[in-house]
């Protein structure tokens, strides 16, 4: 079976813009960099906190009350939040009114006028959040990491397994943080602690 892998809806920049960097007009290599792409996007997510950059939909997110007036959404900049709900039971929720709430959209941060009662799970959120165009500096992260493991292949680079029968490869989380754009990139797009 061919080795054919299809470029993820939410990776962090295109086949195209990697190819214009590496001068490549042919498409031999097509398959290795999509895969790259979509394993450099998949790592940057993991290392900012599991954060997805591409806007999207986010549907009945469960979060936990912990007595505070604040809830943060996993994913953010928020462009909207859909329905903010509360649990009332085991299996139901309760809408609260969009004038109970203000919303950060910047961190991602759901200010309410009454504390959230404490408890696992007992917040419900649909909203969407992300980039509509993904941010100059991230993208080119991403085209950085792909560009260093497809010219380092032979050598290993960032790699920290990789296969050949249905290519695979593994980025590895040391090493790539001591490359000073790499780390200053990455905590840019952490989520920091707000209190």
């Amino acid at each position: 079976m061919p080795f054919n892998p299809t470029i993820h809806a939410y990776a962090l920049t295109t086949l195209d813009a990697v190819k214009a960097l590496l001068g490549i007009t042919g498409s031999s290599d097509d398959a290795v960099l999509t895969h790259l792409i979509n394993a450099a996007t998949d790592w940057i997510e993991r290392v900012t906190g599991q954060r997805r950059f591409k806007q999207t939909t986010h549907t009945n997110e469960l979060f936990d009350g912990n007595g505070s007036h604040n809830l943060f959404t996993r994913n953010y900049p928020n462009v909207s939040i859909t329905l903010l709900e509360k649990r009332t039971s085991p299996s139901a929720f309760e809408t609260i009114a969009s004038a109970k709430y203000y919303v950060d959209p910047v961190i991602g941060r759901i200010l309410l006028d009454e504390r959230t009662e404490r408890g696992a799970a007992n917040y419900r959120i649909t909203y969407i959040a992300g980039y509509a165009t993904i941010p100059t500096d991230l993208e080119q992260l991403c085209i950085k990491l792909v560009v260093d493991e497809f010219n380092s292949r032979s050598g290993g680079g960032g790699i920290t397994q990789e296969s050949l029968g249905e290519y695979s490869v593994t980025f590895a989380d040391t090493g790539l943080l001591t490359d000073p754009f790499i780390t200053k990139t990455v905590n840019a797009y952490k989520r920091h602690p707000v209190y």
